[in-house]
Order: structure tokens, then sequence, then C-alpha cells
């Protein structure tokens, strides 16, 4: 079982101009902080990153802090609705979820283990133990507690849960 704790999702818009946005979202009373190639602004509980239109005449917009995967409707018709902009097209880009084994577990163990290819662990330098995939990262954390960073969908959290559960 894992919780989803935020998804990011990335954008592409017909082209709009920073400063007709940043005029937009202020007559909104949206506050947006402006960058020389992008803007950042907060809304709906949603955070969003407005980068500049670029050589494809399209503009690129992050949005982060959407908490499940109905959010990601009302994120996007949150964006349409602040910018009056044309929505070309969308994609999952990265999915935070976290997870707990239920028990301690020894990272020194599993590092000397070998069970998997691609690890990371410093204790001097971060408590966790990254295990990296070919689909996303855990971080092992000595308590069990998991943290999944980088799927793009549920069914790569649930295959680095198996393969984790399965090795530990």
């Amino acid at each position: 079982m894992f919780l989803i704790r935020n998804i990011k999702v990335s954008v592409k818009v017909k082209p709009l101009v920073l400063n007709n946005a940043v005029l937009r979202l202020k007559h909104k009373g949206i506050k947006t902080n402006l960058f020389s190639n992008f803007i950042t602004f907060k809304a709906k509980n949603f955070t969003f990153v407005l980068f500049k239109s670029g050589q494809k005449k399209e503009n690129h917009i992050n949005i982060t802090q959407i908490p499940n995967f109905r959010s990601i409707d009302k994120a996007i018709a949150s964006l349409v609705k602040l910018l009056r902009c044309r929505v070309l097209r969308h994609t999952v880009d990265n999915i935070i979820a976290t997870s707990a084994l239920d028990r301690t577990i020894s990272l020194r163990h599993i590092v000397h283990s070998k069970a998997f290819k691609k690890i990371k662990y410093n204790s001097e330098i971060f408590p966790g133990l990254f295990v990296k995939f070919w689909n996303g990262t855990v971080i092992i954390f000595h308590t069990g507690k998991l943290v999944i960073v980088g799927c793009k969908n549920k069914r790569s959290i649930k295959w680095i849960l198996q393969k984790i559960t399965a090795n530990i």
C-alpha cells in the first residue's frame, strides 16, 4: 500500500506572453514572481511555473502540489480559467509516494547484500538509502519508511514496492 503525496504535470499551451499573464493574474489578485524566462504563482492549492514560449511556439507550464490523479483535471482547469489559455497536451512527469514496511531495516545489510544494482548510501550525508530503478527511485529509511520518486504512473510505484519487499 502507498499514498500519493504529490504529482507534477507538464502542460503545453498555445503561446502566451509572460507580461500579459502577469497582468491577468494580478487583476485576479494572484501574486506572481517574475523571472527573466518564467513566472511562478500559486492558486487553488496548486503551484504553477509558466515558462517563456520556445522555438515550438508554445509555452511549457509545470503544475505541482497535485495531491492525486483526480485533481489533475482540476489543476489544468484552474490554469485555463486563470490564463485563458488553450491546452495542447499534458503529461505526468513525476509522482511522489510514501509507504512503510512496518519494521526497522538495516541499511548497511541492504548495501552489502548486493540485492540491488544501483544503490547510493552515505549515512554521514543523508540518513536514507537510495535504490534507483529504470522507472523511479525509492529512498529507504532505517525506520522502514519509504519514499518513492520519479514514477510516472501507479503501476511503476507498485512494481518498485514489489521489488523492494521481495528483496528486503
